[in-house]
């Protein structure tokens, strides 16, 4: 992958790298799901948002490669060097 010089912009060179992020950032969010998570209704649904967005993003991805990932509710801009 490729890193823009701005917080959390990386842009995948191939859909196999993007989908392989992607895939990351869904398993890494998973705990914002659980039914004994200490999230509030609120913040739970801005996380089922986010996670629809990622799941919906290789599809972005394809007419525009350089689109950046979507933005996580907690922390704004995806940090990739401290998620994966």
């Amino acid at each position: 992958m490729n890193e823009d010089s701005s917080f959390g912009e990386f842009f995948a060179t191939d859909i196999g790298s993007m989908r392989a992020v992607r895939d990351e950032l869904l398993l890494s969010s998973d705990w914002t799901q659980l039914a004994d998570s200490s999230l509030t209704t609120e913040e739970k649904a801005l996380w089922v948002i986010f996670r629809q967005e990622l799941r919906d993003y290789p599809e972005v991805w394809g007419i525009n490669p350089l689109t950046s990932y979507p933005l996580s509710p907690n922390i704004g801009p995806v940090n990739l060097d401290s998620e994966l």
